[in-house]
């Protein structure tokens, strides 16, 4: 059994994700701690994928997507 995250995985979790003024923007993905995420300040599409699997591709500026099960792994699309 494994105690520390594999090299390159994601081991804290984002509160901002990829807002515009989010430390984490840059980030290849981010780990949001809820089900309810918003892209009202993203500039760019983002897939999210929920702890049970739905994948949801969302938009820059929605105001709203709710997953059935967080955290979500978010990451950039194009």
């Amino acid at each position: 059994m494994r105690n520390k995250p594999l090299k390159g995985m994601i081991n804290r979790f984002s509160t901002q994700g990829y807002n515009i003024d989010s430390p984490d923007v840059g980030n290849k993905s981010n780990l949001i701690n809820s089900d309810d995420i918003t892209m009202e300040k993203v500039k760019f599409p983002v897939t999210g994928i929920g702890s049970d699997g739905q994948v949801i591709h969302m938009k820059p500026g929605v105001k709203h997507y709710k997953f059935k099960k967080g955290p979500v792994l978010e990451f950039p699309t194009k």
